[in-house]
């Protein structure tokens, strides 16, 4: 009962058993995947399923050394810029769909191949990185494609004497424009984040309460009359509900990936470390793929549910002697939840810029445009 006295439901989660690093550690990609491999096959985990093993495509621990500028990829921020502007892309592409622009669509999806990214529900989808996506599109020269639509005259079906109408008809795409829509989507969803990932604490803080409940009383009868922490307005984006999903699932799964990393550096955590690790692998497959909603929230309750461990390393053949440990699954939980708040609390603050992003990569473009006129070439790209 100790943790739960240490949980102020009103001013959200405030526990860290052990102190986490707010920023991002260095960690070797390769090396990570490599070793959860090894022990999802030490697991028993299905080879059709290691493929799809809980791990970014872009490091969760990478640090702003190691961000690759031009193309936006790595770094703490530009994790979440890049999940903004595929989110920014896949809300475009619904409106698009309201209003039957086939070739926008057609365009937007083949552009830098993104076929099927429209219906996609997860995040890592965007192929390139923020800047390098953004700064193509606006780039890129408008054009025109041509369309046939036929049409019958009326009369019989099949009488041969009546030919069908062929119309062709041209339909101009301008990039510069859907980048500029899609400046403004992103600017508005990440108004909305900035918002919604203040409510981390209160989930965290949820999370908490409703375990306490089922311990204690077996049922949470508050939760069957309780709103969502999230409350939907007129004025939200489409797919505000749908974000806020992700935005908890994908702040859980980088905070746990950082929390495995912290654990790993310390030799008195080895066997939380390894104990978390694996069951990393085994739970959180649905981290990396479309498995529907509240895959964060689901983690996290198995998570305070699952029973304590203890460990025994060093015994003999008899099982007599070694070294005796308890995991507690609650402990890790904890630590996750705390990371989650410093991991919304940074992407609070890169969310921030991006209106200053957005400015920054018009006055590039500009610039560029002068250079051309002026001088006959443009500026170096950035390195």
């Amino acid at each position: 009962m100790a943790l739960f006295a240490a949980i102020d439901t009103s001013a959200g989660f405030g526990l860290a058993p052990t102190p986490i690093s707010h920023g991002l550690q260095r960690c070797s990609p390769a090396t990570r995947r490599i070793d959860l491999g090894q022990r999802a096959a030490a697991l028993g985990v299905p080879s059709s399923r290691r493929s799809r093993l809980p791990f970014l495509a872009m490091s969760v621990a990478d640090d702003d050394e190691h961000r690759d500028s031009k193309k936006g990829r790595g770094g703490p921020d530009n994790l979440i810029k890049d999940f903004v502007t595929q989110r920014a892309l896949q809300t475009l592409l619904f409106n698009l769909g309201n209003s039957h622009e086939g070739p926008k669509i057609q365009f937007l999806e083949n552009f830098l191949q993104h076929e099927g990214i429209a219906n996609y529900h997860g995040y890592g989808a965007l192929r390139v990185g923020w800047k390098h996506y953004l700064s193509t599109l606006f780039k890129t020269s408008p054009f025109e494609v041509t369309r046939t639509k036929t049409q019958r005259q009326g009369g019989s079906p099949g009488n041969p004497y009546l030919k069908d109408l062929v119309f062709e008809y041209k339909i101009s795409i301008d990039p510069a424009a859907l980048a500029d829509t899609l400046f403004t989507i992103r600017s508005d969803i990440a108004e909305e984040w900035q918002a919604d990932l203040q409510l981390i604490s209160a989930e965290n803080a949820e999370l908490f309460r409703h375990h306490k409940e089922m311990m204690v009383n077996l049922k949470d009868e508050v939760a069957l009359t309780q709103h969502p922490l999230m409350q939907s307005g007129d004025n939200d984006t489409a797919m505000r509900k749908a974000n806020y999903d992700l935005l908890e699932k994908y702040c859980t799964h980088v905070a746990t990936e950082q929390v495995i990393h912290e654990l790993s550096r310390s030799k008195t955590e080895a066997r939380s470390h390894a104990w978390l690790r694996d069951y990393f692998v085994i739970h959180g497959e649905g981290f990396t793929k479309d498995d529907g909603r509240n895959v964060g929230r689901n983690f996290l309750k198995r998570l305070l549910s699952a029973p304590p461990v203890v460990v025994v390393e060093g015994a003999d053949a008899d099982g007599e002697g070694g070294d005796i440990a308890m995991i507690d699954p609650v402990d890790m939980a904890a630590r996750i939840c705390a990371q989650r708040q410093c991991v919304a609390d940074k992407w609070v603050d890169a969310l921030g810029e991006v209106e200053d992003d957005h400015l920054a990569m018009k006055r590039a473009h500009m610039q560029d445009c002068f250079d051309m006129q002026i001088l006959g070439q443009p500026n170096a790209p950035e390195s």
